[in-house]
């Protein structure tokens, strides 16, 4: 490619560096056919950085935003050694300082393929920048898995406190103890949600950021553990809808969470069906719930 850049079009996000065979200068790209296996792992973790610093750029929501760029700071310096391309951000150093050009001989073994990964190759020798700067942030995604996982979980618990009553007999205590625990592993995933959009859709149009959806979550989760509370003190209706309506707009918002997740490892391979699947079961039905009606 013809050279423009600077490191720093590169570190903030302003480019994203592409490689094509006739700009690598180094052993590796005059192997054999194998070539492009490399070389795609270099491109794949130019453009995963670029695209999590775009998103980052554009997060609605300062601390978040300070919170990823931490994380990706961290996969981008993942790595050791000197004068050489040895970390993500050593990487871009070494394109601006030679206009473009790849001439790093240096490669390390990626062992990938599994789900969760984001190279769907079992093993291949690529410049050990790419492959640093990969197996961290996948490192870093398996916290995001688990809060996939709870979100699953906390999801079908919701149902089954709402799915079954009138909005009035909801079971309090384990709508409270589901919702607070999606906003404690939402606050745990916050960090990671570098490929998330900034913000999403609501049910009623809304537009909402990842932050304000957790907020959203913990006020209906506050509300509802102060029902249960009531509720067993002195069973009345004297506040029941102010606590039905708080808890039904925290439903709504459930749904909006798992869009960001969805949307978050859009480029995790192996994922993005597996998720997608659950959002479709379960977006409906939490909907429904928080609209009152049967599903």
């Amino acid at each position: 490619m013809a050279y423009q850049y600077d490191f720093y079009d590169y570190w903030e996000g302003r480019a994203q560096a592409v490689l094509d065979l006739a700009d690598v200068d180094a052993d590796w790209a005059q192997a054999d056919s194998y070539t492009l296996w490399p070389l795609s792992l270099l491109n794949k973790a130019f453009e995963l950085f670029y695209l999590a610093r775009q998103n980052i750029n554009l997060c609605p929501d300062g601390g978040q935003a300070k919170r990823m760029m931490k994380e990706l700071e961290e996969a981008a310096n993942a790595g050791w050694g000197v004068g050489d391309a040895d970390d993500l951000k050593e990487a871009f150093h070494h394109l601006a300082k030679h206009q473009g050009r790849w001439k790093s001989n240096k490669v390390d073994t990626y062992f990938g393929g599994d789900a969760g990964d984001l190279f769907d190759y079992p093993s291949v020798d690529a410049p050990v920048a790419a492959v640093e700067f990969v197996e961290e942030a996948e490192r870093k995604i398996r916290g995001l898995q688990k809060a996939l996982s709870n979100y699953e979980q906390r999801s079908a618990d919701l149902e089954q406190a709402t799915g079954y009553y009138a909005r009035r007999d909801w079971d309090w205590e384990g709508i409270g103890k589901a919702l607070k625990e999606l906003e404690k592993k939402g606050k745990e995933a916050e960090k990671l949600m570098w490929w998330a959009p900034p913000k999403v859709k609501g049910r009623f149009g809304q537009v909402v950021g990842f932050v304000e959806t957790l907020e959203q979550i913990h006020d209906g989760a506050t509300y509802a553990a102060d029902v249960y509370m009531k509720w067993k003190r002195n069973p009345n209706d004297a506040y029941v809808q102010v606590a039905v309506d708080a808890a039904s707009k925290a439903l709504s918002y459930v749904p909006v969470l798992g869009s960001f997740y969805g949307k978050a490892i859009y480029l995790v391979i192996g994922l993005e069906d597996w998720f997608s699947g659950i959002i479709q079961q379960r977006v409906d039905r939490l909907d429904a719930a928080a609209a009152g009606r049967p599903y």
